[in-house]
């Protein structure tokens, strides 16, 4: 949804412009209005680059097909339709025979479709601009050089046909004023016309294609949008969008439609939702400071160009670094911002109510009914079987497994809980609003109701207890404040000996406006405040456990808690940042000592990647990371000389987002400050105190002075090192650079691009290598040939030489053994002969005697 204006050109006409259009390879606008002039502007600079003149009528439509065709095409009510090369040269008047509607482009069979009063004619591009003789001596050599030729001719409505479009495949819809929509075939429009009728209440006004669903879009005088199949069948019907549709846009960068109408306004539609985003993207697209009358896409391109009811041209870009969302519902300063990640709310409807329920006794009973049912102990820790989700800061969807429960026929069961984040703000009124984000990724809106309403303190702090699932949050008038996030009673039965308590449960003992919140292990809370003094509470009972009155020299500014560490680090006042062990309280374990003239250290983040590192910020604008072992400073960047006002470490993404007192922007960086400055997010119009990051959507989210919440899209980079993120950018940027040919491209009107080979970021990271045994049979550096010998074809031939002389040498070496042996069998029978003899015996069979015989 980040459309941002980035060109606005105001008197373009001297009367109403009627049509544009767009050629993005010259960043150009081609604009056509009443007064019968077509003017050409640089998107750029808004400059007005050349007039061309030929129309007698009302322009009504402008088209531009980019290469090979090269052509401007233009109608008018004069019955005439002109064709232009992109340099402005007039190059062919057709005569239509009447006044031409609306135009559109087959690119599949490269043709004109031309719609008029109930007909609709199709043109046959011959050859592209580029083959126009250029004098005029060459003109008159040939009699008459056409670019467009009629190849058909339908009368399929009865009225006038508004607007047409077409896919990729080259099927044509056209829809007119007779509310019906008509649909062919490029190449054979007579046998595959279809016609449906009624389609809409009034007349049908635009159509539009979504080439990514594969839909039609159709807008009339009914004030409906229509979504339809390619075989015209209604998919869905927007209902009262406008009073007249005038003009729809499919903005493919955004998967979202853009319509404008009678009423001179921009409504936006997600068709994936579906809903109206309007209300969420109004304020970065700067809807409010124009009348659009009407709006183009242009598809090689991120651009949305409209007009205006007082002549102007307004050019939209799309640009990641603009707020993704605006949430509107404050009403004067933001200050803070959290994300809890919490059990799905049908998850919580499950879960018996334990308010009135010590947090001790809620522990007791639930060990006493797992010892009683007999189930396996649990390798989870006491957090995790009350509740709580192991998760991060970062707003990331979790799913973990609850404990062994028994079922009433003995057998144990394993469910799976459901988490979901929830976004929670508090303002300078005191009203805390909690913000939920649609489940389905498919719809990015977002939900909001009130926990707190307005009073007379701020909210400085807050903090999402997990385990108990409480809102904590910290205020100027030095209380602590205890939430039911559900917006139940929030003071428990035992706190107070009434049901008919309201409002939230307060802890007091401060008397200065607390700063930051910390939860330790075993229900304990930590407290900073202005009055220099740190208070540990037991959550269990509410009452604090240990005061430590003059804990820093002088008031605190923040405090960060590391869980992997257990310990807790302070800062206010001075260039010293503190380090307490979190199990023995009171007790400072070292020191982090900035350069004293880098300022007073005003923020202090803990991030568990990196071995563990501490980042701080001064009022100076530096920015140090601190190795948590060794407390040495790793890297420092002082860019600038402002105070920071909100400090986010992405352990996520690896970057750290930083915003400064008088930039109202947020400023990216990668987590240990080498190398350049990422992206930085613009569109705050006052200073920014908060920044989070929800994983879920991969997005940041921002809370400003100027009463909004932002959201932003994360950058689109692969996790990993800050030099892999650089290397994949740079491939990604310059991958078309290197697979282009290096020939200048043909103007050949039947040019035939061939689709360059698919390389991944990993192939490119990983090469194939022939492995060792395969390339090096005889242990030859092959790799010392790769390097000797510059070209392929040698260093080839030079490995095939190797092989065979190799391979000639191993089987003559062979051949000697297999001889050798032969020899030394031949000689071993001989002997064996020598010394036993063979002894031979007569033929018996001629000396047999018949037994009778020797009887006779």
């Amino acid at each position: 949804m980040a459309m941002k204006v980035c060109c606005c050109i105001n008197d373009a006409h001297s009367m109403l412009v009627l049509c544009v259009a767009v050629n993005s390879a010259r960043s150009e606008i081609y604009s056509g209005g009443r007064d019968c002039l077509i003017k050409v502007w640089d998107i750029e600079s808004g400059k007005l680059l050349r007039k061309q003149q030929q129309h007698s009528n009302w322009i009504t439509t402008l088209l531009f097909v980019p290469a090979p065709v090269k052509m401007l095409f233009s109608s008018s009510l004069d019955g005439n339709i002109l064709v232009w090369s992109d340099r402005g040269r007039l190059l062919q008047v057709i005569e239509f025979g009447g006044p031409v509607f609306c135009l559109g482009w087959n690119p599949k069979r490269r043709q004109l479709v031309v719609g008029g009063r109930g007909a609709v004619q199709l043109y046959q591009v011959l050859r592209s601009s580029t083959t126009y003789l250029q004098t005029d001596s060459e003109r008159k050599a040939v009699a008459y050089l056409k670019f467009l030729e009629l190849s058909f001719c339908l009368c399929n409505h009865d009225d006038v046909v508004t607007s047409v479009c077409s896919t990729e495949k080259g099927k044509i819809f056209t829809v007119g004023l007779d509310r019906a929509l008509c649909f062919f075939d490029g190449d054979r429009p007579d046998d595959t016309l279809r016609k449906i009728p009624n389609c809409h209440e009034g007349g049908i006004t635009t159509v539009t294609y979504d080439k990514d669903s594969k839909w039609l879009v159709t807008g009339g005088y009914d004030g409906c949008v229509k979504i339809w199949s390619q075989e015209g069948h209604c998919l869905d019907c927007f209902d009262n969008i406008t009073d007249c549709v005038t003009s729809i846009a499919y903005v493919f960068s955004t998967r979202c439609y853009w319509i404008t109408g009678k009423n001179n306004s921009v409504v936006v539609i997600d068709p994936a939702a579906p809903a109206d985003m309007t209300e969420w993207i109004q304020d970065t697209s700067s809807f409010h400071d124009y009348a659009i009358v009407q709006v183009l896409h242009d598809h090689t391109k991120d651009i949305v160009v409209g007009c205006t009811v007082d002549r102007r041209l307004v050019c939209w870009r799309y640009d990641r670094c603009v707020p993704h969302r605006v949430l509107h519902g404050h009403s004067t300063w933001v200050d803070v911002l959290l994300i809890a990640i919490r059990r799905a709310y049908k998850e919580r409807l499950l879960i018996k109510d334990t308010t009135d329920i010590m947090p001790e006794r809620k522990k007791l009973r639930k060990r006493k009914s797992i010892r009683n049912a007999g189930t396996p102990h649990s390798s989870m820790s006491g957090s995790s079987l009350s509740g709580a989700s192991n998760t991060d800061t970062s707003g990331s969807s979790v799913r973990a497994s609850t404990a062994a429960t028994t079922s009433s026929s003995g057998a144990s069961e394993i469910r799976m809980i459901s988490y979901e984040p929830e976004i929670f703000s508090g303002s300078s009124d005191g009203q805390i609003i909690k913000w939920i984000p649609n489940p389905d990724p498919n719809k990015d809106i977002w939900v909001y109701s009130k926990i707190a309403p307005r009073c007379n303190r701020s909210i400085n702090c807050m903090l999402h207890h997990v385990e108990l699932d409480l809102l904590i949050t910290g205020s100027g008038d030095s209380d602590i404040s205890i939430w039911n996030m559900d917006g139940y009673r929030s003071v428990p039965l035992w706190r107070s000996a009434t049901r008919k308590a309201h409002g939230p449960d307060i802890l007091r003992g401060h008397t200065g406006k607390i700063v930051a919140l910390c939860a330790l292990p075993d229900l304990i809370l930590v407290s900073a405040s202005a009055d220099k003094s740190l208070r540990f509470w037991d959550l269990s009972t509410r009452l604090p456990t240990d005061v430590y009155e003059m804990a820093q020299d002088h008031p605190f500014q923040d405090m960060t808690y590391s869980p992997t560490r257990d310990q807790l680090a302070t800062c206010g006042g001075d260039s010293t940042v503190k380090i307490w062990f979190g199990e023995r309280r009171k007790k400072v374990k070292h020191h982090l000592n900035a350069p004293v003239l880098d300022g007073d250290v005003e923020i202090v983040r803990w991030c568990t990647t990196h071995n563990g590192i501490w980042v701080t910020a001064t009022e100076r604008g530096c920015i140090t990371t601190w190795d948590s072992l060794t407390q040495a400073a790793l890297s420092t960047m002082c860019s600038h000389k402002q105070p920071v006002t909100a400090m986010l470490v992405d352990e996520e993404n690896d970057y750290i987002l930083i915003s400064y007192l008088y930039d109202y922007s947020i400023r990216v960086y990668p987590l240990l400050l080498q190398g350049e400055e990422v992206c930085v997010y613009t569109g705050h119009t006052d200073q920014i105190h908060s920044i989070v990051y929800l994983k879920v959507r991969h997005q940041f989210i921002s809370a400003s002075w100027d009463t909004t919440l932002r959201v932003w899209l994360a950058p689109p980079y692969d996790k990993g090192p800050v030099a892999e993120k650089k290397m994949v950018l740079k491939d990604m940027l310059t991958s078309k650079a290197i697979e282009a040919p290096t020939e200048a491209p043909s103007d050949e009107f039947d040019i035939t691009v061939e689709k360059s080979q698919y390389v991944s970021t990993y192939e490119k990271s990983h090469p194939i290598v022939i492995p060792e045994v395969l390339a090096n049979p005889m242990n030859t550096d092959i790799s010392a040939l790769h390097m000797a010998v510059p070209k392929q074809d040698a260093v080839m031939a030079e490995v095939d030489k190797v092989i065979c002389v190799s391979l000639c040498e191993k089987l003559d070496e062979l051949e000697a053994q297999f001889k050798k042996q032969m020899i030394q069998d031949e000689e071993e029978k001989v002997k064996k002969k020598q010394k036993n003899p063979e002894v031979t015996f007569p033929n018996t069979a001629e000396m047999r005697i018949h037994p009778r015989a020797d009887q006779k």
